[in-house]
């Protein structure tokens, strides 16, 4: 965690859903359950703006 500037492990708990409106809460909670592993499926992070949280919930999963 060191290497990659990662101050400490985030946590799906701590995400704040009301600063970040536009992220889609029931897959992001989906996504967490880590089903996409045995569907064989990728997970891809993308957007716009700067600060949506796409770290923050990288690391959280």
């Amino acid at each position: 965690m060191r290497n990659g500037q990662i101050s400490r492990p985030e946590t799906l708990e701590e995400f704040d859903f009301t600063f970040a409106a536009g992220v889609p809460k029931k897959q992001l909670i989906e996504s967490a359950s880590l089903s996409f592993i045995e569907r064989q499926e990728n997970v891809v992070s993308w957007g716009r703006q700067p600060v949506l949280g796409r770290d923050f919930t990288c690391i959280a999963i």
